[in-house]
C-alpha cells in the first residue's frame, strides 16, 4: 500500500478464520474476499470481526476444480492454446471444461449465488463475475437487477453457504 498498491486477497487465498484474516492485514492486504465455499453462520461471525474490509462474491461461474493437465489428445506442439469449451456427461450430471494453456477448468451447469445470505452477511462490498462462461449484456443486466434488490437469482446453486455445521 505504501508504494500505491491496492492489495486484496481473493477467494483461492481461503480466508476461513480470524487468523487468515490477521495475516493477511499483517501482509499489507487492504481487503479480502470470502471463499465461495465458506458456510454463511461463518462468513458473519467472520464479517462482524473483520480487521479488513470485506467482500463476498455473491455470483460466479466457479471453476469446480483447475488442473494443469491438459484434456486435448493431440500434443502441446500442435496446440494453438486457444480457449476450447468441452461439453461432459458423467453420471447424468452436464459439466462444462475450458481448457485453455494446458490448463483444464471444470464447470458444473449452474452459476454460484449466494445473494439470499449476503442479506444477513452484509460485507462492506459485494462482487458478480462473469469471467469464464458467455454471456449476452441482456443477461448480465437481468442478473445484477436481481442481484442489487438481493433477489435469488433461478437455476443457481448456493455450494456451502446454507450448509449447517455442527462444531462439538
Amino acid at each position: 500500500p505504501e508504494n500505491g498498491i491496492d492489495l486484496s486477497f481473493d477467494a483461492p487465498l481461503y480466508i476461513l478464520n480470524s487468523q487468515a484474516m490477521m495475516t493477511a492485514q499483517k501482509l499489507g492486504a487492504d481487503r479480502i474476499t470470502f471463499s465461495v465455499e465458506d458456510t454463511e453462520s461463518n462468513l458473519m461471525i467472520l464479517n462482524e470481526n473483520a480487521v479488513l474490509p470485506t467482500s463476498l462474491i455473491v455470483y460466479q461461474d466457479t471453476p469446480l476444480f483447475i488442473s494443469a493437465n491438459c484434456i486435448r489428445s493431440h500434443p502441446c506442439s500442435q496446440c494453438d492454446h486457444q480457449s476450447k469449451w468441452l461439453n461432459l456427461k458423467k453420471d447424468g450430471i452436464q459439466y462444462q471444461a475450458l481448457s485453455k494453456d494446458c490448463q483444464l477448468q471444470l464447470f458444473g451447469d449452474k452459476a454460484f449465488c449466494c445473494i439470499k445470505a449476503a442479506r444477513n452477511i452484509k460485507a462492506d462490498y459485494y462482487r458478480a463475475d462473469f469471467c469464464y462462461k458467455k454471456y449476452t449484456s441482456e443477461k448480465v443486466a437481468e442478473i445484477m437487477n436481481k442481484l442489487m434488490s438481493f433477489q435469488d437469482i433461478n437455476q443457481t446453486v448456493s455450494a456451502n453457504i446454507a450448509r449447517q455445521v455442527d462444531l462439538f
